[in-house]
């Protein structure tokens, strides 16, 4: 049996139950199209302000016209999952507003079919469209994007973490809020250097946090490991049955981007700001260097030890005569930036430009290296697939035991990890698919996942 008939609990990890889809119309009318969705996309990512739906509506009752959609439209969701290894259902109720309806299509067998896709972003995404804001600030870019969530898109379900080591003085030019947030977003650093990230989950809640905060064990702990196996060992239908589907890695693609001379030319270990001064009429350079303290930022412990867990070897020499390590050549990537130290006169007081020099060259380099190791992996449905929540993936060595054994016989273990592949990874992005079946409905993640180096923990 796939569900406990007592309880409607399942032993499917992928089930899910639409408990409502209620479209709301302009008159206010509202209607549960549950009945009529065949399908539906949730996405998140950490470089996308809003969550975006599409929606797949099979209609047969000439639901388009008689409910009259005029692209004022709003959709809310009530999705439930009742595992059988917890006493209650799960749920999340989530809220769009519609903003377009990019497909149409009529049965080309049956004149009385048609289907259409509606795409829906969060209320506070789409009323930063109708609106621009323009004023004077002080203090850190932080405070400002709560400010501008809170007051201007009055939008409540927002968590932050990290502290902004930004501080300065300004004036937001005539631009819509979320625009405003991505440019303060683009200065803000933490201490370490590390950039932040503004970003939705399919909880509805809005999430500002910086790079150093996601990584942190303490703030952010790994929430689950998933196994990339074959075969499966337990009774089906049973609760081991369940848990051993729910941490399996179903499909999977990947990207190596182990490229030291393309995070190089983006800045990630060596780089030099060319910096002028309107005020004093002065220009200068600034030099850095990953090998400093103040570039490296924050690790984790690694999965191999000492000898592979570099970011960056300083043995592999290049450029003239070959005696140079790659964070002593700065020319590989060059910013020029413009400033005015005296904006406010002689306070102290930074304005924006100022700031973002200060942070430019440590930030550049985090963005440099988070492609190094990246995953696209398909994992039965979870409301707790995130994106900037961590997962710990093993892989086995791609080898046979027999032929591992000859190769490195003194350390033979035939469940030996493959160490470049298995780790910790941070949550990128994940598309939250749901499909509606005649015998049952399915609900599987896509996760993009991603560390920033070889042989570590993210």
């Amino acid at each position: 049996m796939a569900e406990d008939a007592a309880r409607g609990q399942s032993y499917d990890p992928t089930s899910f139950n639409i408990v409502s889809a209620e479209l709301i119309n302009h008159a206010g009318e509202s209607r549960d199209i549950k009945n009529l969705v065949s399908e539906f996309l949730i996405r998140e990512s950490l470089v996308l302000p809003t969550l975006i739906l599409d929606v797949t509506i099979g209609d047969a009752v000439n639901f388009f016209e008689s409910f009259a959609l005029i692209g004022q439209e709003s959709l809310i969701l009530e999705i439930e999952k009742f595992p059988i290894i917890v006493e209650e259902p799960q749920t999340i109720t989530v809220e769009f507003f519609i903003s377009e309806y990019p497909e149409y299509i009529r049965s080309e067998t049956n004149a009385n079919q048609q289907a259409y896709t509606l795409r829906g972003i969060s209320p506070y995404a789409y009323n930063s469209k109708f609106q621009r804001i323009s004023r004077a600030y002080t203090g850190s870019a932080m405070s400002e994007i709560v400010r501008i969530i809170n007051n201007d898109l009055f939008w409540t379900q927002l968590t932050v973490n990290g502290a902004d080591a930004t501080s300065h003085r300004g004036i937001i030019n005539y631009q819509e809020p979320l625009a405003a947030i991505e440019y303060f977003r683009r200065m803000a650093h933490d201490e370490n250097g590390a950039p932040f990230y503004f970003w939705q989950t399919i909880d509805g809640t809005a999430r500002l946090s910086s790079l150093s905060s996601l990584i942190n064990d303490s703030s952010n702990p790994v929430y689950n490991t998933y196994v990339y196996l074959n075969g499966f060992i337990s009774t089906p239908y049973t609760e081991l049955d369940y848990i051993e589907r729910a941490v399996r890695i179903r499909n999977l693609s990947s990207k190596l981007g182990i490229s030291k001379l393309k995070q190089s030319t983006t800045g990630g270990y060596a780089s030099k700001i060319k910096k002028l001064d309107l005020s004093t009429k002065t220009y200068t350079e600034e030099l850095f260097n990953f090998d400093d303290s103040s570039g490296a930022g924050p690790r984790n412990t690694d999965l191999a030890g000492e000898k592979n867990s570099v970011l960056l070897s300083t043995s592999f020499k290049i450029g003239r005569n070959n005696d140079n390590s790659i964070n002593t050549l700065p020319d590989v990537h060059r910013e020029y930036l413009s400033k005015n130290d005296l904006a406010y006169g002689d306070y102290g007081i930074k304005n924006y430009t100022t700031q973002l020099i200060d942070g430019i060259a440590r930030m550049n380099s985090f963005y440099s290296k988070m492609d190094t190791m990246s995953h696209t992996i398909e994992l039965c449905g979870d409301f707790q697939l995130k994106a900037g929540r961590k997962i710990k993936l093993l892989f086995p060595k791609s080898m046979e035991a027999e032929t591992y054994r000859n190769f490195n016989e003194d350390d033979f273990e035939p469940e030996h990890l493959d160490l470049l592949m298995s780790g910790v990874y941070l949550i990128t992005g994940v598309n939250h698919t749901f499909k509606i079946n005649e015998q049952t409905n399915e609900y599987l993640c896509s996760i993009e996942c991603k560390k920033d180096s070889v042989f570590s923990e993210m």
